[in-house]
C-alpha cells in the first residue's frame, strides 16, 4: 500500500503545510513586538532584558531557519539543502546552532532568576551586562564550535550500486561520519537540546518558586511593610512568573522532538506502511509543537508580565497619540499673545 492511502500520512501533509506559515507570521510578529518592548527605556537597561532580545532574535532564526525549509519542503517539493553542497553544510550548521542557543540562553537568564530570587542583595554586583554579554557571547561560540562537525560532515554522497553511481545530497560523506550522525550525535543533541536545558529549568523554577512562596510567608508576617517594598516584589514577581512559564513551556516544547528522534533513529527498520505513516503524523506534530516554543514567547510575556503589558501598551499609545498644536495669536488691546486650541 501506498503512504497516500493513509489517512494519518495526508493529516500530517495538511499540517505540514498549513500550520508552518501561521507559526511564522505569529513568531515573526510577536519576536519583533517583545524586541521593541524590551528595548523600552524602562527596562533595555535590566539583563534580563537583554537575554530575551537576544533569545527574540535567535527564535526568528530557528523560524527562518528550520520551520520555513520544512514547509517549503512539502509544500514546493524544494530543499535549500540541497541546491548546493556548501549551502547543506552551512544551513545544517546554523540550524543547530540557534537552536541550541535558544535553549540555553532561556537557562541563563533563568539561572540569573535564581540568583536574584534567591540572593536579591548580591545579584547587582555579580549580574551585571558586562557579565551577560560575556555569557551570550560564550554560548554562541560554544556552540558554534559544537556543531562545526556539520562544515566537514556532510555534503554530497556518492553511492556506488552496481554500474550505477548514485547521488546522494547532504548526507554524511563517509560511512564512520554517518554512523556518528545516526547513533552517537541524537543522543548529544539530546543532552544538549533538552535533557541538560530541560533538567536545569525545572530544578532553577523549582528553588524560585520555593522562595518566592517563603518571601511571602515572611513579608505578611512583618509589620509596617512598606508600599515600596511591596511594589518592587509585585514587581520581582512578575518577571519572575514570566520566565517559570517560559521556562515551563520550553519543556513541554522540546521534550517530545527529542524523545521521538531517539526512538525513531533506534527503531528504523522493517515498518510497514501503515507505521510509516503513523510515524509522519508522529513527526508533524512534534516538530509543530517545538516549533511553537520559538513562536509564542511574546503572548506568554503579554499574559503572565504586568510589566510588559504596561510598557507594551505605553509603547502604541505614545505613537498613537499627537498633540493638538497650539497657535497663538495677537490682539489689538493689549498687544499680547493668547494661546488658541484648535
Amino acid at each position: 500500500m501506498e503512504l497516500e492511502e493513509f489517512t494519518q500520512y495526508n493529516v500530517s501533509v495538511a499540517i505540514w503545510t498549513y500550520i508552518p506559515p501561521i507559526l511564522i507570521v505569529i513568531g515573526t510578529t510577536g519576536n519583533i513586538l517583545s524586541i521593541a518592548v524590551l528595548s523600552q527605556t524602562s527596562m533595555k537597561l535590566s539583563t534580563t532584558s537583554l537575554y530575551l532580545r537576544v533569545l527574540a532574535v535567535v527564535d526568528i532564526v530557528v523560524l527562518y531557519t528550520g520551520l520555513l525549509r520544512q514547509w517549503l519542503l512539502y509544500l514546493l517539493d524544494l530543499d535549500v539543502r540541497w541546491m548546493t553542497e556548501s549551502g547543506c553544510k552551512i544551513h545544517t550548521w546554523i540550524v543547530y546552532v540557534v537552536v541550541h542557543s535558544s535553549a540555553w540562553l532561556l537557562v541563563a537568564v533563568t539561572l540569573e532568576r535564581v540568583l536574584s530570587v534567591m540572593f536579591p542583595h548580591t545579584v547587582k554586583m555579580k549580574c551585571t551586562r558586562k557579565a551577560a554579554y560575556a555569557i551570550i557571547a560564550g554560548i554562541l561560540v560554544l556552540f558554534l564550535l559544537l556543531n562545526a562537525h556539520y562544515l566537514y560532515g556532510i555534503g554530497d554522497y556518492y553511492s556506488q550500486e552496481g554500474n550505477e553511481t548514485l547521488l546522494i545530497p547532504c548526507d554524511g560523506i563517509t560511512d564512520g561520519y554517518y554512523y556518528f550522525e545516526t547513533t552517537i550525535w541524537p543522543w548529544v543533541d539530546f543532552c544538549v537540546y533538552s535533557f541538560l536545558p530541560s533538567t536545569i529549568l525545572i530544578i532553577s523554577n523549582f528553588c524560585i518558586i520555593r522562595t518566592v512562596f517563603s518571601s511571602d510567608r515572611e513579608a505578611s508576617n512583618v509589620r509596617g511593610y512598606s508600599g515600596n517594598a511591596t511594589a518592587r516584589r509585585n514587581k520581582t514577581s512578575s518577571m519572575t512568573m514570566t520566565l517559570v512559564v517560559v521556562s515551563a513551556t520550553y519543556v513541554i516544547c522540546t521534550t517530545p522532538f527529542c524523545v521521538y528522534t531517539i526512538y525513531t533513529n533506534i527503531f528504523s527498520e522493517g515498518l510497514s506502511p501503515e507505521t510509516q505513516a503513523t510515524r509522519s503524523l508522529l513527526w508533524s506534530l512534534v516538530n509543530m509543537l517545538q516549533y511553537c516554543n520559538n513562536s509564542i514567547n511574546f503572548i506568554l510575556y503579554s499574559v503572565t508580565g504586568s510589566r510588559f503589558r504596561h510598557e507594551l501598551k505605553g509603547m502604541f499609545c505614545k505613537k498613537a497619540f499627537v498633540p493638538r498644536p497650539t497657535i497663538y495669536t495677537m490682539t489689538t488691546k493689549s498687544s499680547s499673545l493668547h494661546p488658541v486650541r484648535q
